[in-house]
């Protein structure tokens, strides 16, 4: 599946991370500029994407990763076809 952003969904991204302050209170804190009306809703829908995202668990690749896609390469250089020659029944290599 290949979707592509929209005008408005890339302006709603760069309000969210485009945070450059507009103007700043006499306290030290920053003031920014927020989305006009019709923006405003994408914004939310962008930050409840990202929030959804951050909280995805993300585990970690195997250990042996590199090994096996190193092992899978040479399988198959070792048991390339010769030009006009058709293969039947091989796999890519031998799955640990």
């Amino acid at each position: 599946m290949s979707k592509k952003l929209r005008l408005e969904d890339r302006q709603a991204a760069d309000v969210l991370l485009d945070r450059i302050p507009t103007a700043a209170k006499g306290n030290g804190q920053a003031l920014y500029a927020g989305p006009h009306a019709g923006l405003r809703p994408r914004v939310q829908r962008l930050q409840q994407l990202l929030r959804l995202l951050e909280s995805a668990v993300i585990e970690e690749p195997p250990h042996d990763l590199v090994l096996r896609a190193l092992q899978r390469i040479d399988f198959a250089a070792a048991h390339a076809a010769l030009p006009g020659t058709i293969q039947l029944g091989r796999h890519a290599g031998p799955v640990a």
